[in-house]
């Protein structure tokens, strides 16, 4: 890699450094970890002065990286034969002390531009993010466009060319992400972060570049007075955070161009979102080999975790180079050790025992080196802490020319139908396609599957796809939809919502951009507005009137439209006092009801114990005309399919004569082995469902 030669850079500090013989610090790996000397530990002592000069020994001594991925602005994704040359050259380096990480960067550049944007959509032009996890416990988001990763220990500090010639490191300002904000900073916030940007021109005054030097606080309580980000480093040798860094080119006053990304794990963008696709960064004592407590042991990478049919959780991941094989794996679900494997080992299967059926999530956890390990999220809670759906069918991107903000009577138009099947006709379920007739009987005009790596619609129909999150939020940006930017299109969403009995609730909405949203075919809300998207916690749009979810199958169904921007949207279910009312409700992809409900079979009356009364239950149901349960499946006693008076004699055969038992599942809460869900089971309480 080419690496940046400024005209005046800290020429004075190699020619000091080379007369005393002072020694490079440790250079790591690019692209995975950075090591990070203590300056004030070195020999002798070393210093900084916050002038944005870079002549300091410090930095000649320091290990300068630069990148490892690109990334296109315009198409989501990395980009190939972009020439540096004529986009910007990256290079960075940092070093520490007991109070501060000081993090310098010089950039070549042939357009200078900094005066369109500023502080949090100064990412639009020349700049620099800085990505901090104090922590260093970023989860691998499920999906990387998930806000709800970032915790209040981690943060992005996105520095502009816009501070160009301030001088003072007191009114640095910047924007970024925080907490799981969209927009955190919004100024001078010298008690997170200080520094000097200037520019850089040649021998004949003409501009080149730019450079920086940046000083951010070990310990801060946060800013705006809402305690984000928060943190308290300890700059010990080898204590380690997550880190990465970002450089960002505008060359036509337009959106960013292109942008550079350090860690070799974000091939596309996610870090403003997504700790787990930072690198490491490992604070050193220079006088101590580094080899002396540190572990420098890659942790595994890519891990997913997916439920199978049978309810066992299949996991897979990557060793990377420099891996310890020799070490065997240990996977962890929840806190607690449940499995081991040998080193070179790329995937294992968990059983239903090891990772419960219970409707909540699950953290897994893989080890393989004493570094911090990698997590996956196994999302299977159907609602948020404030009601929010986390699961959707997701249909589109159509195209339209209404923008963010079409009139009502556009926005109620059908933007799917192929002249026969209409938007409240169509039949929802994943796969689920339809030959739409853009631009004639259908109001939309074409379509956008986004990034041609998820292969959404394919053969350019219209096709249903699942999306499920660790929050509530449907960023149809992310890489878990269509993971790119798209503009002027309009998105469906729908889900199956399940009630034991009829329930009056209220939905607060969410959307970005204008948004029209149907209960069993009944428009029950539109608005027309452009805006950035709320949150199921948080939310935009809380109609008064009260929507009713009848007892059995509800379908929820949502149009999110986009001008440009972010593309959101998020429905939450709660009560008149916007509180999560989503007891005895379930959700489900299709209409044949909720998929792998555990229950125990034989208890018909759903009090998780099998007594005589269970019995009098079935045979109530069988010829007194009793309501069945809403998991009928655990009234089948003998697993045959059907539902007669040799279930009930099942029940009172095993509790008084010694005969066998129920099939499984029983005695305790699991799911059908054999997947038939002949008589259907909605919900079982007993086992959380």
């Amino acid at each position: 890699m080419r690496r940046v030669l400024f005209p005046s850079a800290f020429s004075l500090s190699l020619i000091l450094a080379a007369a005393v013989g002072a020694q490079d610090f440790p250079a790591g790996i690019e692209g995975e970890i950075y090591f990070c000397p203590r300056i004030d530990l070195a020999e002798g002592g070393l210093a900084l002065d916050l002038d944005g000069e870079l002549d300091e020994e410090a930095w000649s001594r320091a290990a300068w990286h630069g990148w490892t991925n690109p990334s296109d602005q315009a198409r989501g994704d990395p980009f190939a034969g972009i020439s540096p040359e004529e986009d910007l050259e990256f290079e960075w380096a940092a070093l520490a002390d007991e109070e501060f990480l000081y993090v310098a960067w010089r950039i070549t550049d042939d357009i200078k531009q900094n005066e369109e944007q500023s502080l949090c959509d100064v990412w639009r032009d020349d700049s620099v993010e800085v990505y901090i996890d104090a922590e260093n416990d970023g989860p691998e988001c499920l999906e990387p466009g998930d806000a709800q990763c970032y915790g209040t220990d981690d943060a992005q500090i996105t520095v502009g060319l816009e501070n160009d010639g301030f001088g003072d490191p007191e009114l640095l300002v910047f924007g970024g992400v925080a907490g799981g904000r969209n927009c955190d900073f919004a100024g001078s916030h010298p008690e997170v972060a200080q520094g000097v940007v200037q520019s850089v021109t040649d021998e004949d005054e003409m501009y080149v570049g730019w450079q920086a030097e940046i000083a951010i606080a070990l310990t801060t309580e946060g800013n705006n007075d809402d305690g984000t980000p928060a943190w308290a480093i300890e700059p010990d040798h080898c204590q380690t955070i997550g880190f990465n860094i970002h450089g960002q080119d505008d060359d036509d006053g337009g959106d960013r161009d292109h942008k550079l990304m350090w860690s070799k794990k974000e091939v596309t963008e996610s870090a403003w979102r997504n700790p787990g696709a930072f690198g490491k960064l490992v604070f050193i004592d220079p006088t101590v080999p580094v080899e002396e407590g540190c572990e420098i042991t890659p942790a595994v990478e890519s891990l997913t975790c997916e439920r199978n049919e049978d309810g066992s959780v299949s996991l897979t991941w990557v060793n990377p180079d420099g891996a310890n094989t020799a070490r065997p794996i240990t996977i962890s679900v929840d806190g607690e050790d449940v499995a081991t494997v040998d080193g070179t080992s790329e995937s294992a299967e968990l059983t239903s025992e090891q990772v419960p059926l219970d409707n909540t999530d699950h953290e897994i956890v893989v080890t393989n080196s004493g570094r911090q390990p990698t997590k996956c999220i196994l999302v299977e809670a159907p609602f948020d802490e404030c009601g929010g759906i986390r699961m959707w069918n997701i249909l589109g991107a159509f195209t339209q020319e209404g923008g963010a903000a079409p009139p009502v009577e556009e926005i109620q138009r059908d933007y799917l139908t192929d002249g026969e099947i209409g938007e409240l006709d169509f039949e929802w379920a994943p796969g689920a396609s339809i030959e739409t007739d853009f631009s004639g009987a259908a109001a939309s005009i074409g379509l956008d599957s986004g990034n041609p790596v998820l292969r959404r619609n394919p053969g350019g129909v219209p096709t249903v796809f699942t999306w499920e999150g660790v929050g509530s939020t449907v960023d149809f940006q992310s890489g878990a939809a269509f993971g790119r930017d798209i503009n002027n299109v309009m998105n469906y969403a729908q889900i199956y919502v399940f009630a034991e009995e009829s329930v009056e609730a209220f939905l607060a909405i969410s959307s970005d951009d204008s948004v029209q949203v149907f209960l069993n075919g009944e428009e029950i809300w539109v608005n027309s507005i452009g805006r950035p998207a709320g949150s199921s916690c948080s939310p935009d749009d809380t109609p008064f009137d009260p929507v009713i979810f009848e007892e059995g199958e509800n379908s929820l169904m949502v149009k999110v439209f986009e001008g440009g921007g972010g593309h959101a949207f998020s429905v939450a279910i709660q009560d008149d006092l916007l509180q999560p009312f989503t007891e005895g409700l379930f959700l489900s992809f299709s209409p044949a009801g909720p998929v792998g409900t555990q229950f125990i079979r034989g208890d018909s009356t759903q009090d998780g114990e099998l007594n005589i009364t269970d019995a009098v239950k079935i045979l109530g149901v069988l010829f007194l005309g009793d309501r069945a349960p809403p998991c009928q499946e655990a009234m089948d006693v003998n697993d045959d399919g059907e539902l007669n008076i040799t279930d009930g004699i099942g029940v009172l055969g095993f509790l008084f004569l010694g005969q066998a038992a129920p099939g499984q599942p029983f005695p305790e809460c699991g799911l059908d082995p054999e997947g038939s869900r002949d008589l259907g089971c909605e919900s079982h309480p007993p086992c959380g469902g």
